[in-house]
Formats: structure tokens, sequence, C-alpha cells
């Protein structure tokens, strides 16, 4: 019995002491640091070799689908950049290659030449 109650307490404190961990940047907000299975102040250690304060960090306890949301939240605007560039550049390509088909080229010239 006294070796069950040892297996179990190490057991459950492991579970208690191990945790998903996020360091933010409380001036930005943005993330700096996730850890899955880290320990209580980690992030923030790490935080202050790579140069920072820690005032200037926060360490969170948070779930993976939590760590998800934020992460999506955090890149939604740059994604939605991009995408857009993305846009503007298929646009001009399209344009450029109207342009030299109108001046004679056919489609297996442009191609040849990589004009997409």
């Amino acid at each position: 019995m006294r070796y069950l109650w040892s297996v179990l307490s190490v057991v459950l404190v492991a579970t208690a002491a191990w945790a998903d961990r996020i360091c933010i940047d409380k001036t930005t907000g943005q993330i700096r640091e996730y850890q899955s299975s880290a320990t209580a102040g980690t992030l923030i250690q790490n935080a202050v070799k790579a140069g920072l304060r820690a005032e200037d960090v926060e360490e969170r306890e948070v779930t993976p689908e939590t760590y998800r949301v934020l992460t999506n939240a955090q890149t939604a605007p740059q994604r939605q950049a991009d995408a857009a560039m993305r846009a503007a550049q298929r646009q001009h390509r399209l344009a450029a290659r109207a342009k030299l088909k109108a001046q004679g080229l056919t489609d297996a010239e442009l191609d040849a030449v990589g004009v997409r």
C-alpha cells in the first residue's frame, strides 16, 4: 500500500506541475514562446536569458486549443495581407500575359518563356 501511495503521489504531483504555457510580451501582446509540459517560471527565465526584462513578459498556463486560438488571432492580419499580395501579383501576371498576347505571342510561346 505504501508503494502504491508513492506512485500515485508522484503521478498527481507531476500532473499538476507540468502544463502547456505561453510567454507573452506585455507591451505588444505577442506570444514570445510556447512550451508544452513546462513548469512555472521556465518561460520567464528563457525570456530573461534572451535579453528581455522579467517585468516585460507574462507567463500563462493554456490548453493546446487556447494556444491555437491565440496564434490564429495573432497571425490572421499577416495571412490576410499575404493573400492580398498574392492576388495582386496574380492580377499583374495576367495583365502582363494579356498585353503580350495582344502583341501577337501565342500561349505556347508565353509558356515556353515562363510567363504564366
